[in-house]
């Protein structure tokens, strides 16, 4: 027992994040209203709206602490619009030791790469990913398969942090735009 508690406390340990997530949080089987959130939503569903029409990109920052309901509005605001964009979330800890770990999770969730896939199995959704586009697949494979396999990929790297940097951030951008051209994201 727990200092000041006469009963034992269950207590789970955090292995990591799920595969797939959990239904929204709320009373079960009933849905309920995203409230007080009516501006923020209008503004996100605005920009979201403009995006499609216009087909310009959009950087959308969500912060707070946790609980405040940050999926919970980007999950209302996306919902009608789903049909007309990609999707695709990327989440930090600051616990990871990772330089680019942001940037790999982003590339690990458009290849469908899980957390614990091995090296061969993300080196093959990648490929998987980037083959409808073979000089895509040369020009950025490389740099692309050292970021999601955590591992300095020497072919890759040229050894000049900045120069990695550049090429890092290069190859993440001309993914994301050639998916882009196909479907908005």
């Amino acid at each position: 027992p727990l200092k000041g508690l006469d009963a034992p406390v269950v207590c789970f340990e955090l292995i990591g994040p799920r595969r797939a997530p959990q239904p929204m949080r709320g009373l079960t089987g009933r849905t309920t209203p995203l409230v007080g959130r009516a501006a923020e939503s209008s503004a996100l569903v605005a920009a979201l709206q403009k995006v499609k029409v216009e087909r310009r990109g959009l950087v959308a920052l969500i912060q707070g602490e946790p609980g405040i309901g940050k999926t919970r509005l980007i999950d209302e605001a996306m919902a009608p619009l789903s049909d007309h964009f990609t999707v695709v979330r990327a989440a930090g800890s600051p616990h990871e030791a990772a330089s680019y770990g942001l940037l790999a999770r982003l590339i690990e969730n458009l290849a469908g790469i899980g957390p614990d896939d091995s090296s061969a199995v993300r080196r093959q959704r990648l490929d998987e990913r980037l083959a409808a586009s073979s000089t895509l697949a040369a020009d950025i494979g490389p740099v692309l398969h050292g970021l999601v396999s955590g591992l300095n990929n020497r072919e890759a790297l040229i050894g000049n942090p900045q120069q990695d940097q550049r090429r890092i951030y290069a190859a993440v951008r001309r993914l994301l735009a050639w998916l882009a051209r196909r479907r908005a994201m």
